[in-house]
């Protein structure tokens, strides 16, 4: 029977995941900065003149050191997760490492944050899969009831939202590349000493001393923050979807929003001026907020329930 105490507990489940779903983040994201900070560090030891390195060095056509390199990073690589979008990624930096050391650079920059994309794609579509199907196993468990639960799945997986997360995480990841490979550039412009590089590399723990368009793990920290956003977000977009689409099975009118804990004054105010037409009520978390736990519940469900 689904009450007030059910739902929060259920809530409290989806924010813990959250949670826990952050740990992976920090690892993709630290992985990818020590391997963007290895072979630059590599990059500079092998090319740079008198501790510094110039644009006039980089300018050189690649060799056979820098050809090796390349495909030694490729190996680093789990290429079992990449699918169409990192594949095409990796062949059009391929073809950029093999001309001038500058873009050679550049490329194994473009590599670690493609192979860090991937991990996270993939990550995320296995946990979208768990989240319809835990979700609609709670709500079948919940309510005792029978519905068509391949049914509901399948509506949520076709709906015209499923994919916009991933073109989105793409296209943040092209830009984070670019950023990166800007940084790259401006120290080049003048020289970068091994001090440089290494400053430009290093962690700010305080936020306030953040510099992303200086520092190169500031600037990845923010994308991280990002691709966490807009993941958590989506998932919270099917468990809400794959409770409408349950609704409106079990022939449901209205729904009510239950507030999860510590909710903000936007999320409180759309639950206080419950409940909704199903057709016609706030979009979770598109009407409310990035990160939104909150969650809809079928009015008068515990009538439905009895009969």
């Amino acid at each position: 029977m689904i009450t007030q105490t059910t739902v929060k507990k259920r809530i409290n489940q989806l924010v813990d995941q959250d949670n826990s779903d952050e740990k992976h983040f920090d690892a993709y994201y630290d992985s990818a900065l020590l391997f963007i900070r290895d072979h630059l560090t590599q990059f500079y030891s092998h090319y740079a003149k008198e501790n510094n390195l110039s644009i006039a060095e980089t300018r050189s056509m690649v060799d056979k050191w820098g050809i090796n390199q390349w495909k030694q990073a490729i190996l680093q690589c789990d290429a079992s997760n990449w699918g169409n979008n990192a594949t095409d990624r990796v062949k059009a930096y391929t073809a950029l490492a093999y001309q001038r050391r500058y873009q050679l650079m550049f490329a194994l920059i473009g590599l670690g944050i493609v192979d860090m994309t991937a991990k996270i794609e993939k990550f995320t579509q296995q946990n979208l899969i768990s989240d319809i199907s835990s979700q609609t196993k709670w709500l079948h468990r919940t309510m005792n009831l029978n519905f068509n639960q391949g049914n509901v799945q399948t509506i949520v997986n076709n709906s015209e939202n499923s994919s916009i997360w991933s073109d989105r995480l793409w296209i943040n990841a092209d830009d984070l590349a670019s950023d990166v490979q800007k940084l790259v550039s401006k120290h080049l412009r003048h020289g970068m000493t091994l001090d440089d590089l290494n400053q430009t590399l290093s962690k700010h723990v305080n936020t306030k001393q953040f510099k992303p368009n200086q520092n190169i793990s500031d600037r990845i920290n923010i994308a991280e923050y990002n691709a966490r956003r807009l993941v958590q977000t989506e998932s919270s977009r099917v468990v809400n979807q794959v409770n409408l689409v349950t609704f409106k099975q079990l022939g449901g009118k209205q729904v009510d929003v239950v507030n999860q804990p510590g909710a903000c004054s936007k999320c409180a105010s759309i639950a206080d001026n419950g409940p909704y037409d199903i057709s016609d009520c706030p979009d979770i978390p598109g009407d409310t907020h990035p990160f939104c736990r909150c969650f809809y519940v079928m009015v008068n469900l515990l009538n439905k329930v009895s009969s």
